[in-house]
């Protein structure tokens, strides 16, 4: 990762911090105690957004994913990009009830032509097979098209417990890893008491 993507993660994290009322530094320089990137750009320009990549936003409860991924959709809506932020549990109760009223098809038209979809707190549900069907599904329609911002306290080898059927997950997962860049952040949390 180059100096300039360094340093405008850690301008992103910091915003999150400073929101938060609390003292916690990223270093401008490194940032490497905070934030670990395994692949790319996750600077938050439309770059990355052109070139169809998505981000994915993994670390424990409170470190700032929710706030960096935000960041990263807050400029691509300034830059004029169609955007929406969903959390997962609302996104995966609409997909569950798209199919009772056979509005699922509409509903996966509708956040595929979004130009960005920012999906947040992955991991915290307890899903049925038919609702991992459908984001798959979903997954499958933005893959190569359009990035999706995913936060999430999973890390890629969770994501079976968690989706249920291991191939899909494989064949999802091979797909997102492909495309995307993945943001690690690491650190205590920054909604622990301040004394």
């Amino acid at each position: 990762m180059d100096r300039t993507s360094r340093e405008a993660i850690c301008q992103l994290y910091h915003r999150e911090v400073h929101s938060r009322g609390t003292r916690r530094r990223a270093d401008s320089r490194d940032g490497a105690h905070v934030l670990s990137v395994q692949r790319g750009d996750a600077t938050g320009s439309t770059r990355w957004r052109d070139s169809k990549c998505g981000h994915y936003v993994v670390g424990s409860t409170g470190v700032g994913k929710t706030g960096l991924a935000s960041g990263i959709l807050l400029k691509a809506l300034e830059n004029g990009y169609r955007c929406q932020f969903v959390k997962a549990q609302d996104l995966f109760d609409d997909m569950y009830a798209s199919l009772a009223d056979r509005s699922s098809r509409q509903l996966l038209k509708r956040l595929a032509r979004l130009d960005v979809l920012l999906i947040d707190e992955l991991g915290y549900l307890n899903l049925k097979p038919e609702q991992s069907n459908i984001f798959f599904k979903l997954m499958e329609e933005r893959y190569r098209r359009k990035p999706t911002i995913v936060t999430t306290n999973l890390g890629y080898d969770e994501w079976a417990g968690f989706l249920g059927n291991r191939h899909m997950v494989e064949a999802m997962l091979s797909r997102i890893r492909h495309q995307c860049h993945t943001v690690r952040i690491d650190g205590p949390s920054l909604r622990d008491p301040q004394g």
